[in-house]
């Protein structure tokens, strides 16, 4: 997706939260949370100021990985960009064009980092510690 300046309206709008790929990126999810959103968007009658959805990295998912860790073995969306580019279409197909926000602040290692991580400091061998 191309990276465009903020709007100048930028204070009036926001934008709902839409979980992360490894919520609702998965086959079986994606579908009906595209449907669910698009429903809450129209049954709130479209408000121009809700410009689209924020996605949330939640501390382990990457915006772009190669490969896919192993943790998401079966999941075609395994990181927050090929997630908005799947649900960008399901949710154009219901009548709503959303732009993306994705908050990649926590998001520094993989889980498989953090859990090596911790277990390096920690000299242990099968405890994660999220952080």
């Amino acid at each position: 997706m191309p990276v465009r300046p903020f709007p100048q309206n930028l204070c009036s709008l926001t934008d709902m939260y839409l979980g992360h790929a490894g919520w609702l990126g998965w086959s079986a999810n994606i579908g009906p949370a595209a449907t669910l959103f698009a429903n809450v968007y129209k049954n709130a009658s479209a408000p121009a100021a809700l410009r689209g959805l924020a996605t949330n990295v939640a501390n382990y998912n990457a915006w772009t990985v190669s490969p896919c860790p192993s943790y998401t073995s079966g999941d075609a969306n395994c990181d927050e960009q090929l997630y908005v580019n799947a649900l960008a279409p399901l949710l154009a197909s219901q009548g709503w064009s959303a732009h993306f926000i994705t908050d990649t602040g926590t998001s520094y290692l993989s889980l498989n980092q953090v859990e090596s991580v911790c277990c390096t400091l920690l000299r242990c061998s099968n405890l994660l510690i999220l952080i």
